[in-house]
């Protein structure tokens, strides 16, 4: 069976992949689209199944079951194609050790096929956007952390891949390196290039347009960060806030149906009118704090026989 040709807006889209080693399912039944030009965040715990999906897409480990699409090829069938149409940066470093940074762009040059001139010339853009033109003649063992990151991701992007995977890219990453990866995601995301990304840290899927969480094998919710924040806490809910100095008014929290601009300006209105210093601010709990009821609440349908909604948003 073939999944079905994607439209020019779809980069990645999944139906029912699966994949068991043995008796252990380790993806079961995903189904999913990621919109082209979009970064899409995937979150779980480990062992949750992300790696093994991403091996999937990439062609890397054939799955059991279902098929997807990549940039318009079909896994399985078409590994060969996907292959020079996507950048891969693996969780565990795919990097030369004893090799410098330069002899590891030149080696992932020559996997792309890339003539020496579109080499250097790319070589030299991102040198200087990822900050790797002092350490490029040193070995990548003596490099810290977040070097041997930021040389891991130009080697994935050498070839300017229109999707990219990146698993775990900042794990174990200092905070300033993880604020120059996700300038770089976000910036190409600008550019078109479709970024499906993984990470520890929830809190940077602020950043993702779409996010899946994955829990045990299986999607436990997948939507729009605001969107996954808003059906956690079953509405919009808003804080009054006022001056230092201003008594709030009791209640001081509103809880909104949904983001309508009229019925936004309707309750502000009203807010006003009790005191014109007084406004309103969004107070959506955080994505850890969604995670966190997510699996609690799949645990329970789990331990009921139920399945888990995993719904794709329109």
């Amino acid at each position: 069976m073939h999944a079905s040709p994607p439209s020019s807006d779809v980069a990645i889209e999944t139906f029912g992949l699966t994949k068991a080693f043995g008796d252990f399912l380790a993806v079961k039944n995903v189904s999913f689209r990621v919109p082209r030009g979009a970064i899409f965040g995937f979150v779980g715990g480990n062992g949750s199944g992300k790696s093994t999906t991403i091996r999937m897409l990439c062609g890397l480990l054939p799955p059991t079951g279902g098929t997807a699409s990549v940039a318009g090829f079909t896994v399985p069938g078409e590994e060969r194609k996907i292959l020079h149409q996507i950048g891969y940066m693996s969780q565990k470093l795919s990097l030369y050790l004893s090799l410098s940074i330069l002899e590891n762009v030149r080696f992932a040059a020559g996997i792309y096929s890339l003539d020496n001139a579109k080499r250097d010339a790319r070589w030299r853009v991102l040198r200087d956007r990822l900050g790797l033109g002092p350490h490029e003649q040193r070995r990548v063992s003596q490099l810290s952390g977040g070097i041997k990151q930021r040389a891991a991701l130009c080697c994935a992007i050498l070839h300017e891949p229109e999707i990219v995977f990146l698993d775990e890219p900042t794990a174990g990453v200092d905070l300033e390196n993880r604020g120059v990866f996700w300038e770089i995601i976000r910036e190409m995301a600008r550019s078109g290039v479709t970024v499906f990304v993984t990470s520890h840290y929830i809190e940077e899927m602020e950043f993702a347009d779409l996010i899946g969480f994955i829990d045990r094998g299986e999607i436990i919710a997948l939507d729009t960060p605001e969107r996954m924040k808003a059906a956690f806490a079953r509405g919009y809910p808003f804080e009054i806030v006022a001056p230092e100095g201003v008594p709030l008014p009791a209640p001081s929290t509103l809880l909104l149906p949904d983001l309508d601009p009229e019925t936004l300006a309707e309750t502000e209105r009203r807010v006003r009118s009790r005191d014109a210093r007084l406004s309103l601010r969004i107070a959506l709990p955080d994505l850890n704090a969604v995670f966190l009821g997510l699996l609690r609440e799949h645990a329970r349908r789990r331990d009921a026989g139920e399945t888990a909604p995993g719904e794709t948003p329109p």
